[in-house]
């Protein structure tokens, strides 16, 4: 296969590159939420327990621009604040976060499950909101129907090349299916162990905590697109007007039905 065909990415980077006239689709939904947190640490100087009160805060995401940051800006919004509110500083993911809510580099962060994880029985960092669970997904973004991570491919290399990704949506519903008719701790178990840093209690509270967000067949829901549209347009509102085909930015042509 052609290099750089197809990866895991975010959903919402397809209907961004599409506004800049370049053309990729998911071609499988892996995961249907962002399964993200909101955690605050001990060096705050007021408590910081809902998202209003982040106001003021000096608050980590990944990377300024990216997905997480984007998940920042929309609970911002719809807790009544602006984007401006907080000041975002990239403080990475995992380890590097963990280190920055600890020494008060940030007062709090946007944490994926492993990062949660890290800060769990950490003294004073709060969890301020949370996406989960199906539960605490709707009732912090509204909705559990948010498409976050696809396998991407490049719209011109998946239609020359259907027959491979067939072959790859077969390969991503046993993979899915697989996960999700074993425990946890087999799911941990299945993870190089380069991956696992040796800390197995620590893998597998990441790997509950991400389980429930992943699709049980790769299939995008028909409004999930305009959900995420949503999305990024609170922090990029020229995307209402950029005349987006939503329905060019996946495919569920190559996910099996059985």
């Amino acid at each position: 296969m052609e290099a750089a065909s197809w990866w895991p990415e975010g959903y919402d980077s397809t209907i961004e590159m599409a506004s800049k006239g370049r053309h990729v689709e998911s071609i499988f939904l892996i995961e249907r939420w962002p399964p993200l947190a909101i955690v605050a640490g001990a060096h705050t100087q007021k408590p910081i327990r809902a998202i209003p009160d982040l106001k003021g805060a000096a608050v980590g995401v990944s990377s300024p621009g990216s997905s997480n940051h984007r998940f920042l800006n929309y609970l911002l919004v719809k807790n009544g604040l602006a984007p401006s509110d907080v000041s975002p500083v990239g403080v990475g993911l995992n380890f590097s976060m963990a280190a920055a809510i600890e020494h008060g580099s940030v007062q709090a962060a946007v944490a994926g499950p492993l990062g949660r994880a890290l800060l769990a029985n950490r003294s004073g960092v709060t969890v301020v909101a949370d996406c989960l669970s199906g539960k605490s997904a709707r009732q912090t973004l509204g909705t559990d129907n948010l498409p976050f991570i696809g396998l991407i491919g490049r719209s011109d290399w998946v239609a020359r090349n259907e027959e491979a990704a067939r072959k790859i949506g077969r390969a991503m519903k046993r993979t899915v299916t697989w996960v999700h008719n074993h425990s946890a701790e087999q799911v941990r178990d299945a993870i190089p162990e380069r991956y696992r840093e040796g800390d197995e209690a620590l893998y597998l509270r990441g790997v509950r905590d991400i389980l429930p967000a992943f699709s049980q067949d790769g299939v995008m829901p028909a409004d999930g697109p305009a959900h995420v549209l949503d999305f990024l347009a609170v922090s990029e509102p020229n995307l209402r007007s950029a005349g987006i085909h939503l329905e060019e930015t996946y495919t569920n042509k190559f996910v099996p039905a059985h």
